[in-house]
């Protein structure tokens, strides 16, 4: 089974290089995980192994750190998890989690695919 959300961005992307204050970071990183809640919470269930790919996708085309935005992208998974798509986010359930960067578009956000695997696949 596989499934595609996209997840618009709402908030400021989180990313490992801001400093900002704890306060301002902690309501992003919420603001970004309630919507990925309130965006999947109607949405089958996925059991078992699941790989993960985000792809990160800007309106501009402007060189960014990729990695940077793993915080946005945690964000995100936390509000699967929270809405049941995903039954946990630790590795025994997300042994694979790929990060891309995505083509601009008119509207920045994070897709976010969630594919179902075998346990051979994560050998």
């Amino acid at each position: 089974m596989t499934t595609e959300i996209f997840i618009p961005r709402v908030a400021e992307w989180l990313t490992t290089n801001s400093r900002d204050h704890w306060a301002l970071r902690y309501n992003r990183t919420q603001t970004w995980r309630r919507s990925t809640w309130a965006l999947t919470k109607g949405t089958e269930a996925i059991q078992g192994p699941v790989k993960i790919t985000a792809t990160i996708i800007k309106t501009t085309r402007h060189r960014y750190d990729l990695d940077g935005h793993m915080p946005t992208v945690k964000a995100c998974i936390d509000g699967l998890r929270d809405a049941g798509v995903i039954t946990e986010d630790h590795t025994g359930v997300v042994p694979e989690l790929t990060l891309r960067a995505g083509e601009p578009a008119r509207r920045a956000g994070v897709l976010l695919r969630i594919e179902s695997i075998t346990t051979k696949e994560t050998r």
